[in-house]
């Protein structure tokens, strides 16, 4: 039997990965609000009666997701001293600390040397060789004023509004009313050393970036695109997700191979998107069909027939998914760890025999961690950390407006940006509070009836 201490352990992990993977907090959210028109306005033991199945189900999907927890324990979680801590480490401000850990982010997918010596020190904090505070203490030996929980969210932020965070090959698969079918590459680069614009080609064609409201720009997590250049069949919504959880549910939504899951030959899934399209005639307006693009990160050479963009595209961001997924696989051996006491080195020391194959799985994940910063050691895709800095968008109408004088509409969209970017960023962590608005909330009202 699972001790309730793994179960909190585990519902750490799960809270904070719905902030990164949208494709799993869209499935998540959906399970909630399915139960709650389920239930309607039914009370008591009618409801009770109802919502016992349902629980079953999100349990089910819990599980399926990979994390070793129940929805009732998730609960229990948002309302605790413990959840409160965590959004205070968390959150992210005006303070000094914060505009270090950004600084901290930007240095580590730059400088291969902290980066790896970061990576080795987390897979030893994962193995009880070394502490929580040890992570706070070597950043503060490099300059940065920050905890490794601010990090956490400097990655989230920059995840959020960076386009550039996403870099690298991904093959899709596309699905319309012709079936569905391997779809076109789409490769995210960086077209200079500085820019933090990027860019995103559809196969061979290049999206051109327009900031403008109804153009093609990058804003809390998804991808908006118009079809303005000749050739784009479609316009679209393209979410990004990234899953730091490897499981069966995300293998057979993210691959076109159906045995992937089990070849050990195939890498997880770990950075994700998914697109809604809606197909146009060739004047650009919708003609009423549409479809889905699903699409993940993969190492393409620039040898493959499929990527038909500019020379050096694929060399350069082949170099990128072992890079950054070992950050992200860092990431989450410090989530499952924040649950416990930060101070304490020996997981087998606080848990029982019970769980003794739950403090194996962090060593292993120790292990597996220092292994990835020693494979990504000495390469970046980045070539500056100006490439990392701030919103893609804001940065790119700052940009024109400078560049063009300003306008009323780029004035507008710079100002409409900047407020949505702040109402985004303060929802995060709100939507995961049992007391405020989003799923946290759902899932309280549920858990009232039961």
């Amino acid at each position: 039997m699972t001790s309730a201490t793994v179960l909190t352990a585990e519902a750490v992990r799960f809270t904070a990965d719905l902030k990164q993977n949208k494709w799993m907090a869209s499935q998540w959210q959906t399970l909630l609000d399915n139960s709650k028109a389920a239930v309607g306005d039914n009370t008591g033991d009618a409801a009770t009666t109802i919502l016992r199945p349902l629980f079953e189900k999100m349990d089910n999907f819990i599980v399926d997701q990979g994390y070793d927890t129940t929805t009732l324990t998730i609960l229990d979680y948002l309302k605790s001293d413990l959840y409160q801590t965590y959004l205070g480490l968390v959150s992210l401000g005006d303070k000094p600390s914060d505009s270090d850990a950004r600084r901290f982010v930007q240095t580590l997918l730059t400088n291969s040397d902290i980066a790896s010596a970061w990576q080795a020190l987390v897979g030893q904090v994962a193995k009880g060789q070394a502490t929580a505070d040890d992570l706070n203490a070597f950043m503060k030996g490099k300059g940065f004023a920050c905890s490794y929980m601010q990090v956490n969210a400097a990655f989230q932020e920059m995840r959020d509004h960076n386009i550039i965070y996403w870099s690298g090959s991904y093959r899709t698969q596309l699905t319309d009313k012709d079936g569905t079918r391997p779809g076109p590459i789409v490769v995210i680069s960086s077209p200079s050393p500085h820019s933090s614009v990027g860019e995103l080609y559809i196969g061979t064609i290049l999206l051109p970036w327009d900031p403008r409201p109804n153009g093609t720009f990058y804003a809390n997590g998804v991808y908006t695109w118009r079809p303005q250049s000749p050739g784009v069949p479609y316009s679209g919504s393209l979410t990004f997700s990234a899953i730091t959880q490897p499981c069966k549910v995300a293998f057979a939504q993210f691959s076109a191979n159906p045995n992937a899951a089990s070849d050990p030959n195939t890498s997880p899934p770990r950075h994700v998107f998914t697109a809604e399209l809606a197909y146009v005639d060739a004047f650009g307006k919708p003609n009423g069909e549409t479809g889905v693009l699903t699409g993940w990160l993969d190492v393409i050479s620039d040898n493959d027939p499929s990527l038909n963009v500019k020379a050096g595209a694929g060399a350069k961001n082949s170099k990128f998914p072992a890079w950054v997924n070992y950050l992200l696989n860092g990431l989450m051996v410090v989530q499952m760890l924040h649950s416990f006491v930060g101070k304490k080195k020996n997981l087998k020391d606080d848990l029982g025999a019970e769980d003794e194959a739950y403090a194996n799985k962090a060593e292993g994940l120790g292990d597996a961690v220092e292994g990835d910063a020693a494979a990504a050691e000495g390469v970046s895709p980045f070539a500056s950390e100006g490439a990392l800095e701030g919103s893609s968008l804001i940065n790119s109408l700052k940009a024109e407006s400078a560049g063009f004088g300003g306008g009323s509409e780029v004035e507008a969209a710079l100002k409409d940006a900047i407020s949505d970017e702040a109402s985004f960023n303060a929802a995060r962590d709100g939507a995961a509070s049992a007391e405020g608005e989003g799923w946290g909330s759902d899932l309280a009202d549920l858990g009232e009836l039961l």
